[in-house]
């Protein structure tokens, strides 16, 4: 909605692009928040984060690394208090985790309970960085970020587990991600590999 009435001169090539649009808003507000942290910490996570244009590229590294952060620092914040009371995941998603570094959430979220010292946030996320900084910076969004279309059939027994490779399409790459205009979806019990894409999408002027 904010990228439709930024203008109002659309035309037909301008609508293909916005449909294409990869461009994570999610990733402008978190790294603005996390800057002074990023530039303080240093390193080479710290540092392609900062350089990085926010866009959910298939071949771009920072796109990863910057969605592998997500779930490092979902899980660095609430791992703790779920493993406290018996959840199976963190409760702590991307949105929580930009609710916090806002100022929405109570920032005792940061502190490890399973200690006796009390963390704060520049010391949980330095945590998290020097993870990532032992991560292949090579590796790109679109070769995780991948979708398989599955045959109908393959869901058969025996032949379909035999020839579902081969009825089977992919993996294919795909760029963006939950928040971009061209969206895809996928599950933290799954990272990265991509459940749902759009099918088709059109502006209606009515």
């Amino acid at each position: 909605r904010s990228a439709l009435v930024a203008r109002t001169d659309w035309t037909i090539d301008s609508c293909v692009d916005l449909q294409g649009d990869v461009l994570s808003g999610r990733a402008i507000a978190v790294l603005k928040q996390l800057r002074p942290d990023l530039e303080a910490l240093g390193g080479p996570t710290a540092e392609e984060l900062m350089a990085w244009d926010a866009r959910m590229t298939v071949d771009s590294n920072a796109a990863l690394l910057f969605s592998r952060l997500m779930i490092e620092l979902g899980q660095a914040i609430g791992g703790d208090e779920a493993a406290r009371d018996g959840l199976s995941q963190t409760p702590i998603g991307p949105e929580e985790v930009l609710l916090l570094l806002a100022g929405g959430l109570h920032e005792m979220w940061w502190d490890d309970v399973r200690t006796a010292e009390k963390e704060p946030q520049r010391m949980i996320l330095d945590r998290v960085l020097e993870r990532l900084d032992e991560l292949d910076h090579g590796e790109q969004w679109g070769e995780v970020h991948q979708v398989v279309f599955e045959h109908p059939l393959a869901w058969i027994p025996r032949a379909g587990r035999l020839m579902g490779g081969s009825w089977n399409r992919g993996p294919f790459p795909v760029a963006g991600d939950n928040v971009t205009v061209n969206a895809s979806y996928w599950s933290r019990r799954r990272p990265f590999a991509v459940t749902t894409i759009s099918a088709m999408r059109f502006v209606a002027d009515h």
